[in-house]
C-alpha cells in the first residue's frame, strides 16, 4: 500500500490530517496523492502558499484533472499571474493574511476536503506561534460543519511544531 493510500484511508476515518515528508521527496508525493484525491473528493478547496493558482490549475488541467471540483486560494507572496477567467481562484495579498485567509474560508462555498500546502511555506511568513493559533482557530471552527482538513508540511519542519498539532488534529503520518 502506497503512503498516498494511507493518507486518504486516514482522510475516510479522520477530519484532520498532518502528513509530513521529506522535501527531496515533496513534490512527487502530493503529485501522486493531488491525483488520487481529485478522484475521492467533490469539492476541494486548496489552499497554496508555495506554488502561484494558475500554475497549479494549469498543471491539473494538464493531467486532465476536473479544475471544476477546486476552489483555489493562492496565498503565494508578490505578484501572482492572476487567471482573469478563472472563477474558482481567490487571491489574497501574501502568506501573512491569516485573518483573511480564516475569513476567506468561513465564506467559501462547502467543501468536503481543504488542502493547505503547505505549512512549511507558511513557518517561512510567520512565527510558529502565529501559524498554530491560526491552524487551531480553523480546525476549531470546523468541527461543526465536517469538512476534512490536510495539511502538509515537510519532515524537516515537522518537529518544531507537532506536539502543538497533535493536540488538535487526528492524525499525524510521517512518509
Amino acid at each position: 500500500m502506497g503512503e498516498e493510500t494511507t493518507v486518504l484511508k486516514e482522510l475516510e476515518n479522520k477530519q484532520h490530517v498532518v502528513v509530513s515528508c521529506s522535501a527531496s521527496e515533496y513534490a512527487k508525493f502530493m503529485d501522486v496523492l493531488i491525483n488520487k484525491i481529485s478522484k475521492n473528493f467533490k469539492k476541494i478547496c486548496f489552499i497554496t502558499v508555495s506554488k502561484p493558482a494558475s500554475v497549479l490549475l494549469k498543471d491539473f488541467q494538464n493531467k486532465g484533472m476536473d479544475t471544476s471540483k477546486y476552489l483555489f486560494i493562492d496565498c503565494t507572496p508578490g505578484k501572482s499571474i492572476k487567471v482573469k477567467e478563472a472563477t474558482n481562484i481567490v487571491y489574497l495579498p501574501s502568506p501573512t493574511s491569516l485573518t483573511e485567509l480564516a475569513i476567506t474560508l468561513s465564506y467559501s462555498e462547502k467543501v468536503d476536503l481543504v488542502i493547505i500546502d503547505s505549512l512549511s511555506s507558511l513557518l517561512m511568513y510567520n512565527t510558529a506561534f502565529i501559524l498554530i493559533k491560526f491552524l487551531h482557530s480553523v480546525i476549531s471552527m470546523n468541527k461543526s460543519v465536517k469538512t476534512k482538513i490536510l495539511l502538509t508540511i515537510l519532515s524537516e519542519d515537522l518537529n518544531g511544531i507537532m506536539l502543538d498539532l497533535a493536540l488538535f488534529c487526528d492524525a499525524i503520518i510521517k512518509v
